[in-house]
């Protein structure tokens, strides 16, 4: 078998041992990570209808008769024109309103689809990656925020094609997302990813690496990147990304206010009510190992804020 046949069926044959590994540790667990999964489902059925353009629509198709065009014309005539006139400001702040709502779909539906590409490398032991797609998930509900906010952004957003035009998007919207990313309690997860996971830093090899006899020379970095004999360290970065994903979906509610339903609120006060029984579970099976990594980030917590 070849090299990449040989890691897929370390995969295959990784996953169901994982789920046994972490329902052994506590059943609600593998559950939790189902759970979230179809969380982002019941939120997409909760929005269903809500993200309503009719009235946008409405100002649009009045306008462009009013100006004696065509809808097609007139939506080329905001994007090309400055001009400043009563009519347009109107048509161009619908428009505006109109396409930050599909904008901000659009990026719940990359949300949801990073927690399930997460969730499955977790499961192969790939934990670099899983800190990779929780940064941009945090960065992807702070855009969310910032779009219901402002508009404008959504449409900024959606034409930016080249890398100059995405690095200048960041650049301009860096404060605001961070702004939110902390408000989120999502910062660590932010950081983390972009220290081992989104940058070529020793930090994301450490954990799957491995030095043979120093007269030899010998390095081993490993597909999965975890330590068997440490079972604490795995299971701290599952419940930090289940913890991450409890403090997602609080946020949806503010990045898409249409939805008023109060099912969803009470689902997510329900998972956060499993993220804490799993948390306590760490600590009561692993008590001196949670001591101090609870010592260490209130530490690093400190010195991040002198």
């Amino acid at each position: 078998m070849s090299l990449l046949g040989d890691l897929i069926q370390a995969d295959a044959e990784n996953i169901p041992k994982v789920l046994k590994f972490l329902a052994d540790f506590h059943p609600e667990l593998p559950a939790a990570l189902d759970t979230a999964a179809e969380m982002f489902r019941t939120f997409a059925r909760c929005l269903d209808g809500r993200l309503d353009d009719t009235t946008d629509v409405r100002v649009l198709e009045e306008t462009a008769k009013e100006l004696g065009i065509g809808e097609e014309e007139m939506i080329e005539l905001l994007h090309s024109s400055h001009k400043r006139e009563p009519s347009l400001d109107r048509a161009r702040a619908a428009w505006q309103r109109s396409e930050a709502r599909r904008t901000r779909g659009l990026v719940f539906l990359m949300l949801e689809r990073f927690y399930l590409w997460a969730a499955t490398d977790l499961l192969r032991v790939r934990l670099s990656p899983v800190l990779g797609y929780q940064r941009l998930q945090a960065e992807s509900v702070a855009l969310l925020l910032i779009m219901r906010e402002d508009p404008a952004v959504a449409s900024r957003w959606m034409r930016t094609q080249t890398d100059s035009e995405g690095k200048a998007f960041f650049k301009a919207q860096q404060l605001r997302i961070l702004k939110f990313v902390k408000s989120l309690e999502l910062l660590r997860a932010y950081e983390l990813g972009s220290g081992m996971a989104l940058h070529v830093r020793f930090a994301g090899a450490v954990r799957g690496l491995s030095f043979g006899k120093v007269e030899d020379g010998e390095i081993t970095l490993y597909n999965q990147d975890t330590d068997r004999e440490d079972p604490f360290s795995y299971f701290l970065e599952v419940l930090f990304f289940v913890r991450t994903q409890h403090r997602i979906f609080r946020a949806l509610g503010g990045a898409f206010p249409e939805l008023t339903e109060p099912i969803w609120q009470e689902r997510v006060t329900l998972f956060g009510h499993t993220v804490d029984r799993l948390w306590q579970r760490l600590e009561d099976v692993y008590s001196e190992r949670f001591k101090m990594f609870r010592k260490t980030a209130q530490e690093g917590s400190l010195r991040a804020n002198s």
